[in-house]
């Protein structure tokens, strides 16, 4: 069995890294393995189509890349990464993670803020468009992403013509799409999904025991209130602003009961527009809707 999970980004790929895949039954190559560093180029050079694969074809493991699909080309390499998998491996399953699109758009844009840089897709396996997003407000990020979707995070929200680039070479039964919120809900048809391609029951508890990545922690929280203020926003819980607090609201991903404080003077110039979340909405949420 040879399991390629090929991101995406934002769908809790890293807590799938540490706490999952390394407990599975089969060896684990990818993201934060210990050898990672050492096999990381010979893995793009094949998704590429530069170098065979580098494992045997009837070897049995997990492979793990959230940026795989962004290093190999974006949404126009879909198909041909799949052509590599069939051709090369003898019993694949690819494994896509996929979240609410606006909740995912939301988390990458709150990460360049964090990093105080977008890196908002790759050309020839590299970062194009790495730049200071300080002061950039949530509308233009997304323009300049939604402008380059070949080779952005943008381009592979297309749900439905990325599950059909991978059905012209692998089998229905071959491509399983895990969305995040009903993973966190521990639904068991996901679960289920999870034991068939080798994750054991106790590692599937690990899993779900484990703190959640990139949350919580002090460091990420200082990091975060330090971006948002510079934005004149004000925290109402860890991670929660006052513009994503009402974004969130308009398109129907939080409760109308939650709290919202207002932010400082400049929320109403800075805030996530919810005119561009609700276009969002409707531009991608029926191809998420149509993945089961």
């Amino acid at each position: 069995m040879q399991i390629l999970h090929l991101g995406l980004h934002k769908t809790g790929t890293t807590s799938l890294q540490k706490n999952l895949f390394p407990l599975c039954k089969i060896p684990y190559q990818g993201m934060h393995s210990p050898d990672w560093q050492a096999c990381k180029n010979d893995w793009l050079d094949f998704f590429t189509g530069k170098d065979n694969s580098p494992l045997p074809s009837d070897t049995s493991f997990i492979y793990s890349y959230e940026a795989t699909l962004l290093r190999s080309g974006g949404l126009e390499s879909a198909g041909s990464v799949a052509q590599q998998i069939a051709r090369s491996f003898s019993n694949p399953t690819v494994l896509i993670t996929v979240r609410e699109p606006s909740a995912l758009l939301i988390s990458a844009y709150f990460q360049s803020l964090r990093l105080r840089r977008s890196a908002l897709g790759f050309r020839n396996g590299e970062p194009v468009y790495r730049q200071s997003v300080r002061f950039m407000p949530f509308e233009e990020w997304w323009e300049r992403l939604d402008g380059n979707t070949e080779i952005s995070l943008a381009g592979l929200l297309d749900f439905e013509r990325l599950r059909a680039e991978f059905e012209s070479w692998l089998a229905p039964e071959q491509i399983v799409f895990l969305k995040l919120e009903a993973l966190r809900d521990r639904n068991p048809a996901y679960l289920s999904k999870l034991r068939k391609i080798g994750c054991p029951a106790e590692a599937l508890e690990n899993f779900f025991s484990a703190p959640a990545e990139n949350s919580g922690s002090d460091k990420k929280l200082l990091r975060e209130r330090a971006a948002l203020s510079r934005l004149g926003w004000q925290l109402t819980k860890p991670g929660l602003s006052y513009p994503l607090s009402l974004a969130l609201r308009a398109t129907g991903l939080m409760r109308p009961a939650e709290k919202i404080i207002y932010g400082g003077k400049a929320a109403a110039q800075k805030r996530i527009s919810v005119r561009v979340l609700q276009g969002i909405q409707e531009r991608y949420r029926p191809g998420y809707d149509a993945l089961v």
